[in-house]
């Protein structure tokens, strides 16, 4: 009996899984860039989660974000760099750095202030806009909707990100991950993109009625694996 639920949950995970298809290959030479190809394979219309502005590195409880938290930030949504060592299987995990505010020049430390009061500008609008009662019901909302990618039955859509292992900024912040790897030595390099059912609780009745004739993509999406040798 046992054994039948396994292959049942398998076989529905696999399913699903194959109605969206996620492929990854180099754009140049240099490997800096990688472009991410969807594809919806099914006759409906489907919304994904998908922070197009970079990746994140590898960190096991980062990899599928329910929104709950904001005071770690991180690209929540933004696709996970996964990288194996060939040799043992073993999936790389990043360190974390900080960019030091009192080493920045003037100007950059300007252009930061006025970021940030850009930023803050733009969730007072929003949470007025939409009528939330807190700051952080109206980030969770705004993060989200901005965040949403659609994709209409057998659609594809190409997506150019660059990649730099050395600086993988953590969102809004002065943080960022780093991975150290081994000079000449290959890697096994894919992505994961992951969305819990709970985030879709963050949309407004007017987001959600505009978004009705989509299905809410909730799993994992994990895409082909490439070989990475690393240059330093």
């Amino acid at each position: 009996m046992k054994k039948i639920i396994i292959s049942i949950i398998f076989f529905l995970y696999g399913m699903f899984s194959a109605q969206i298809d996620l492929k990854i290959n180099f754009l140049n030479e240099k490997k800096s860039t990688i472009i991410i190809s969807m594809v919806n394979q099914t006759n409906d219309y489907y919304v994904i989660p998908f922070d197009k502005k970079g990746f994140k590195a590898y960190n096991p409880d980062e990899v599928c974000s329910n929104l709950k938290s904001l005071e770690y930030s991180y690209s929540f949504f933004a696709p996970t760099l996964f990288f194996k060592d060939i040799d043992n299987d073993s999936i790389m995990e990043p360190l974390i750095g900080n960019f030091h505010i009192d080493r920045l020049s003037e100007k950059n430390l300007e252009r930061l202030k006025k970021e940030e009061l850009k930023a803050k500008d733009k969730i007072f609008n929003w949470k007025e806009k939409n009528s939330f009662s807190n700051n952080e019901d109206a980030i969770r909302n705004l993060y989200l909707n901005e965040n949403l990618i659609t994709l209409s039955p057998k659609e594809k859509l190409d997506i150019k990100i660059e990649m730099d292992i050395y600086n993988i900024k953590r969102g809004n912040t002065y943080l960022y991950d780093y991975y150290t790897l081994t000079n000449n030595k290959k890697y096994n390099l894919s992505i994961n993109l992951c969305a819990d059912e709970s985030i879709y609780n963050y949309l407004t009745k007017k987001q959600k009625k505009h978004l009705e004739k989509y299905k809410f993509f909730t799993g994992k999406l994990v895409s082909n694996t490439l070989t990475y040798i690393y240059k330093n």
